[in-house]
């Protein structure tokens, strides 16, 4: 009695743990497939989530593409359709942002990181912005800079060979000097006006205009000199003396808007590094 008393035990036993471990079993599968369930859900609704960044991503570096393109080129005929083309990526990129902000809108755990992109995202493309608006200028200043710079040389060549014209059939010393005169602050003023036109440095630039500056009377002397001296040669000459005369120190000449151009290309180089 005694020994089924025990062997009854031990089938309960074995029935009771095999219970336990069915039960168990039961509990672990329906815990795995929720599990299962939700990294299913989390892959579903992360995945287009992960595919939209990194969309974002290569969005930004198509504008950082198209951005290169447009400040290598050189002439200002180039950057209609390269500006067309940075409007097209920026476009795309805020469509990518846009979807990103509507599906993390109500995630609060993201609302900090999606506010410090969209602010980064504004103030980079307003920067881009500020770039090829600025270089565009500075292309426009660049043409019209190589255009006056290529007026500005035939006008010294014919001054001065109108000059050398006059002095050769001067009647006086008077006329002779006067001529001369005028000759000398041209030929100093040449000279230095393509130095300036060859110097990329502004500061340098601007000592130069100081000097332009100081010149301009002394110039202004030699023409009055020669009106006075020889009024035959200063009327054949007045004209090409006063587009000299406007080239170097007028506002609109060639001198001013080297300048211009070299101020712009500074704050160019200077937008660009920020």
């Amino acid at each position: 009695m005694k020994l089924s008393s025990i062997v009854t035990r031990i089938y309960i036993s074995f029935f009771v743990l095999i219970a336990i471990m069915m039960t168990s079993s039961w509990y672990a599968i329906q815990s795995t497939s929720k599990m299962t369930d939700r990294i299913e859900s989390i892959t579903h609704e992360s995945t287009p989530l992960m595919m939209h960044t990194s969309a974002l991503t290569i969005a930004f570096l198509d504008i950082n593409r198209s951005l290169t393109r447009y400040l290598a080129a050189m002439y200002i005929d180039e950057l209609e359709p390269l500006a067309t083309d940075i409007k097209e990526k920026n476009a795309h990129y805020h469509t990518e942002e846009q979807w990103i902000s509507q599906h993390l809108e109500f995630n609060t755990s993201t609302q900090e990181t999606l506010s410090i992109i969209k602010s980064g995202s504004t103030e980079v493309l307003i920067q881009i912005a500020n770039v090829t608006e600025l270089y565009e200028q500075f292309l426009d200043l660049k043409d019209q800079d190589d255009f006056q710079q290529s007026k500005f040389q035939p006008i010294v060549n014919q001054l001065t060979s109108d000059l050398v014209s006059g002095l050769s059939n001067a009647s006086n010393s008077n006329e002779r000097a006067a001529i001369q005169g005028l000759l000398s602050q041209l030929s100093v003023l040449s000279v230095d006006a393509n130095k300036a036109f060859s110097m990329q440095d502004i500061v340098e630039l601007n000592a130069s205009k100081r000097s332009f500056s100081s010149r301009q009377e002394r110039f202004q002397q030699a023409v009055d000199a020669l009106r006075t001296a020889s009024p035959t040669l200063s009327r054949s000459t007045e004209q090409a003396t006063k587009l000299f005369s406007t080239q170097l120190f007028s506002k609109s000449g060639a001198m001013s808007l080297h300048i211009r151009l070299m101020t712009y290309s500074t704050n160019y180089r200077h937008k660009e590094r920020t």
